[in-house]
């Protein structure tokens, strides 16, 4: 029983959100509830469920708090950064830190390719 109110509301969300991006609108309206539950096949008067949506005694919940910022995570440095040689122009990105390439073996792939052969 708990299960088919659940699918239920489930349903009825989901088809009323459809009927209002259908009318290209972000919020629904009493006409996108009223449509959903016609099509769900229950008949619900619109200016009923529009006075019982407006009532006072409706209970009201706080929103929700914002999640803190996320950390920005540091760069790990290894190394002190070269500046560009004087022939390359200033907006090009800075060097990058020198374990990127002091002591990392470069070989050309053609090479290892005829050595296996």
């Amino acid at each position: 029983m708990f299960y088919a109110f659940i699918s239920d509301i489930t349903e009825l969300g989901r088809t009323t959100k459809t009927f209002t991006e259908a009318a290209c609108r972000v919020e629904p309206n009493v006409g996108d509830v009223v449509l959903a539950l016609a099509d769900m096949g229950l008949k619900v008067n619109a200016s009923e469920l529009r006075h019982y949506a407006r009532r006072h005694s409706r209970p009201i919940t706080a929103n929700p708090l914002g999640l803190p910022p996320p950390k920005v995570p540091q760069i790990l440095t290894a190394g002190k950064r070269k500046n560009l040689p004087s022939y390359i122009p200033d907006y090009f990105p800075a060097m990058p830190d020198p374990h990127a390439y002091i002591r990392t073996p470069v070989r050309n792939t053609l090479e290892k390719e005829i050595e296996d052969f």
